[in-house]
């Protein structure tokens, strides 16, 4: 990736409080909140691995996840990402592959 690009992400990443690279592409690729943005980000680097809904609010309302979940939910697709028991949600394999599609888009554009 350029280092025009890089800074580019970097400054999107300060504007908007995102994270990772992950997620400025997730925000642009499947047109999410910022919020959302870090939720998906957190869910796929968990691999597929359970993330507690107080996690996924980092600070925020655990009401405003559920709300999140579902507008992520319809942007993707349903099935991408299941409820776990105990107040958790997980990124299915179709939301991983999902979300590789996304970041292979995007960097492969920015390269």
């Amino acid at each position: 990736m350029s280092p025009a690009v890089e800074r580019e992400i970097a400054v999107l990443r300060k504007l908007i409080g995102l994270a990772g690279r992950e997620d400025v592409a997730f925000y642009v690729h499947f047109k999410l909140e910022p919020a959302e943005a870090r939720m998906l980000g957190v869910l796929y680097r968990a691999k597929g691995r359970a993330v507690s809904v107080s996690r996924l609010a980092s600070g925020g309302a655990h009401n405003a996840v559920k709300i999140h979940i579902h507008r992520i939910r319809r942007l993707l697709e349903q099935e991408a990402i299941k409820h776990v028991p105990e107040r958790s949600y997980a990124l299915t394999p179709t939301g991983v592959a999902l979300c590789d599609e996304a970041l292979a888009e995007a960097f492969q554009e920015a390269a």
